[in-house]
């Protein structure tokens, strides 16, 4: 028997004669170790706990015992993982085997690869076999999906065209500074954000300024706005303006840039041109309730 699982016990007497009585209701029934086992005054055993015990039965001045044991649950599956999905991505035509491992209740594990039944979220960017064989198939990004045991489980996998390169594109490694200049030339002294606009300008931010690089394809460097190692909170053009802790940046369509002056309490707007002024201030506290700056800051204008 096991935990929770319940039998029904019949008790018979036999008489010399060979005949027979069913005694099982009759007192004063059965007993047995309340610690294993439960019985009923109908005369059925309920598991408690794993362990041993004898149920005792008596009628009629005579008396009978039968052993019982209890044994721990079998571990039930609890869930499901996939392993050797390729970390980061694929390129088309590689492969993988896959592997599932379920854990069970009690904590153990075994590899169940042989009995997972495997699916593609998208056949088009890659497959998987029965035997769990992930091959790639053209760039894009799909989920693998594994069931075994009454579980599931899925991992994303993205197929590129080709190995992404991480490349420096302004700056150089190890060398701080505050110089404009194209590619290695220029230098950045602890920048904090970059932004992206529709054209593929990055736009970064450092403590006091920010910078952009125009039109040059190969990383140049020129100030939008502030100056280098000068704090402070001013409109202007271009390096005119003034900035404390700009904290974020972010770009419409129009090619305006906002920046969260973060000491000045202020969003600054940045024009295409290059004017600086400031287009959100955070006001005084009032009775009547009003927008934070966090909110303002959340919806940019389009133009």
């Amino acid at each position: 028997m096991v935990p929770n699982q319940s039998v029904q016990l019949t008790a018979t007497l036999t008489y010399s004669d060979t005949s027979t009585k069913d005694v099982t209701l009759q007192p004063p029934g059965a007993r047995t170790d309340a610690s294993v086992l439960s019985v009923s005054s109908a005369g059925a055993i309920s598991a408690v706990a794993p362990g041993q015990a004898e149920v005792i039965v008596a009628a009629e001045g005579l008396a009978a015992r039968g052993a019982v044991t209890v044994a721990k649950p079998a571990p039930q599956p609890a869930s499901l993982s996939i392993g050797g999905i390729p970390p980061g991505w694929m390129l088309p035509a590689q492969s993988a085997q896959l592997r599932t491992t379920v854990t069970y209740s009690d904590g153990s594990t075994a590899d169940v690869t042989a009995g997972t039944t495997w699916s593609s979220t998208s056949t088009a960017v890659l497959t998987v076999s029965s035997a769990g064989v992930l091959q790639s198939v053209a760039p894009g990004q799909a989920e693998v999906v594994g069931s075994a045991q009454g579980l599931s489980s899925r991992g994303t996998v993205r197929v590129v065209r080709s190995t992404p390169q991480v490349a420096l594109f302004a700056g150089n490694l190890g060398g701080s500074g505050n110089a404009d200049g194209i590619g290695a030339e220029a230098r950045f002294f602890n920048p904090r954000a970059v932004a992206t606009d529709r054209f593929g300008k990055h736009l970064r931010r450092r403590r006091t300024q920010l910078h952009h690089p125009q039109d040059h394809a190969d990383g140049g460097r020129q100030h939008a706005g502030g100056q280098g190692g000068e704090i402070g909170s001013a409109d202007g053009i271009g390096g005119e303006a003034r900035f404390s802790y700009p904290s974020g940046i972010a770009i419409d369509s129009a090619g305006n840039v906002f920046v969260g002056d973060a000491a000045n309490s202020t969003i600054r707007k940045i024009t295409p041109t290059g004017a600086v002024s400031t287009w959100r201030a955070r006001r005084e506290r009032s009775a009547a309730p009003t927008a934070s700056l966090r909110q303002r800051a959340s919806t940019i204008p389009e133009a």
